[in-house]
């Protein structure tokens, strides 16, 4: 064998490689759009016409032979997270790419935690009309984490117990079952972390409540919770505001929340911006809500005191986009434009 074929084999080998890294119970339960304990009934391989092959190609990283792609049909029996008039779910049963986990087979029984990955929507597109009419239902989902979101049930020693597989770590303080190698764990609690996950997840993480001369009696205000979800009121609602927050700083923001890294209750900062206003911000931390009042100003000197207050604004700053909103709001915040869908 030549040198320059030994090469050749050794880059196609670390090409293919992809080296997963285990994540969070919690984060999993975060990252999902829908979770659901259920039994996957059927799978299918739906065609392919030559576009979709095409898309499915480039997606796979070149390593895609098949004329079609597997999907799983779950029977829904409990919905987490999600529409609960839900009855079945459609999500990819095979691996596309190199880092995908995703499998599935007609029996699997468990929790699945599904989202809509974004580097699969062309070919979701593409497969809509043959899904709807080979299962009923048009949207397919992918398993989350890359495919290794869910948790299956065995059955051990008459017992049913739940394996979350190798990436997906348990959940903080459930009771392991040593069985060879791994860990098993009771359904109860897989079901209780899910839920207490899902529920602080949607307890407030922020509120922002901003004021200017021109808004008189309607200021506008913006509630924030774990999930990223946001309900905006006053003038922003009426006029049809879109709002985006960044996971990541929703989870750099959490950390910080429980450690005692807040300012003191009832500080205020003045910071420069192009708008002169003002906000009142809510945190709510582990020992209760803390409230700051935040005064922008374009003549407003370098803030001097309460620097940590201070990287909060600047975080808001870069992890806020906004359309449309007020124009004050745009010009205080000074980012982006960039349309939620």
């Amino acid at each position: 064998m030549s040198m320059l074929t030994t090469l050749t084999l050794v880059l196609a080998a670390t090409a293919a490689r992809c080296d997963r890294v285990a994540f969070d119970f919690a984060e999993g339960v975060r990252s999902a759009d829908t979770i659901v304990s259920g039994e996957v009934v059927r799978v299918v391989t739906l065609p392919l016409d030559a576009q979709a092959l095409a898309e499915l190609e480039r997606i796979g990283d070149g390593t895609w032979t098949h004329g079609g792609v597997k999907v799983a049909e779950i029977a829904v029996t409990r919905v987490f997270k999600g529409d609960p008039k839900l009855t079945k779910l459609v999500y990819f049963a095979e691996r596309i790419g190199v880092c995908d986990e995703s499998e599935g087979k007609a029996g699997d029984r468990g929790y699945f935690f599904l989202e809509r990955g974004e580097w699969r929507e062309t070919l979701r597109a593409r497969l809509a009309g043959e899904c709807r009419s080979e299962l009923g239902v048009a949207e397919i989902l992918d398993l989350g984490v890359g495919g290794a979101a869910r948790v299956l049930e065995v059955v051990h020693d008459g017992k049913t117990l739940c394996d979350p597989g190798g990436l997906m770590q348990p959940p903080l303080g459930a009771k392991a079952t040593k069985v060879g190698r791994d860990e098993l764990f009771e359904p109860a609690d897989i079901e209780r972390a899910i839920v207490e996950t899902v529920d602080k997840q949607r307890k407030p993480l922020l509120e922002l409540a901003l004021s200017w001369s021109e808004a008189g009696e309607t200021p506008w205000r913006l509630k924030l919770n774990r999930e990223g979800r946001v309900r905006i009121d006053g003038l922003a609602k009426a006029a049809g505001g879109a709002f985006e927050c960044k996971l990541a700083f929703l989870r750099d923001l959490e950390r910080v929340l429980p450690v005692g890294e807040l300012p003191e209750n009832g500080s205020s900062i003045a910071v420069k911006g192009t708008a002169r206003c003002a906000f009142e911000l809510t945190l709510h931390a582990s020992g209760g809500p803390r409230t700051y009042t935040i005064q922008v100003d374009p003549a407003a000197p370098a803030a001097t005191e309460s620097a940590r207050l201070e990287r909060i604004w600047l975080a808001l700053r870069r992890s806020f986009d906004f359309e449309p909103l007020p124009a004050e709001v745009v010009r205080t915040f000074d980012v982006r434009q960039k349309r939620v869908r």
